[in-house]
Parts: structure tokens; C-alpha cells; sequence
């Protein structure tokens, strides 16, 4: 019985490692290493292979200031000023004669 079982196992393995591989036809990606990429989270070195969905080694930014020390990505900082107690975006007027 113990005999049948180790039997049956290898041959599930086998059998799982075959598919597996022509599931992926054999397909390793590429990722230029010398390039990044980025959104407003995360950045990653894009896919040479074709596979514009695939990310290689994407990770959180790390930033410095406003810029993250690894691909260069600057994030948009709104400022603000104080009008008389009241806080203004950027881009919003003031009056003549307010103080800021």
C-alpha cells in the first residue's frame, strides 16, 4: 500500500510539471533592468518580452522630499495658504488688502 502511494504521488508531481510547463510554453519574461516605470505607488522596470502587463521587481516608492531615490518619480504637492484664517488650495485668489 505505502508502495502505491509513493507511485502515485511521483506520478501526480510528474504529471503537474509537464502541464505546468505547457501551460507557460516555456516563456521566461524580460525586464529591461536599466529602465523604470511608474504610477503614484509603485515603480518597476518594464517588460521586453512583449508582455506590456508584466512588472519586473515592482515595489513601493522611497521618497526623498517629493522624489522617490530610486526612479526619479516626483509626487504632486498641492500648497496651500492662510488668508485670514481660511485656507486656500493653490490657485485660489486673494483679495487686495488680505493678509497672508
Amino acid at each position: 500500500m505505502k508502495r502505491l502511494i509513493k507511485i502515485l504521488s511521483v506520478t501526480t508531481i510528474c504529471l503537474l510539471l509537464v502541464f505546468g510547463c505547457f501551460a507557460c510554453n516555456g516563456h521566461v519574461h524580460t525586464f529591461d533592468k536599466d529602465t523604470w516605470a511608474s504610477n503614484e505607488t509603485t515603480h518597476w522596470h518594464p517588460a521586453t518580452c512583449g508582455h506590456d502587463t508584466e512588472k519586473g521587481s515592482p515595489a513601493a516608492h522611497t521618497f526623498v522630499g517629493n522624489t522617490c531615490s530610486v526612479c526619479g518619480y516626483t509626487k504632486t504637492v498641492e500648497k496651500t495658504a492662510k488668508v485670514d484664517d481660511k485656507v486656500l488650495a493653490a490657485g485660489e485668489q486673494v483679495e487686495v488688502g488680505q493678509t497672508i
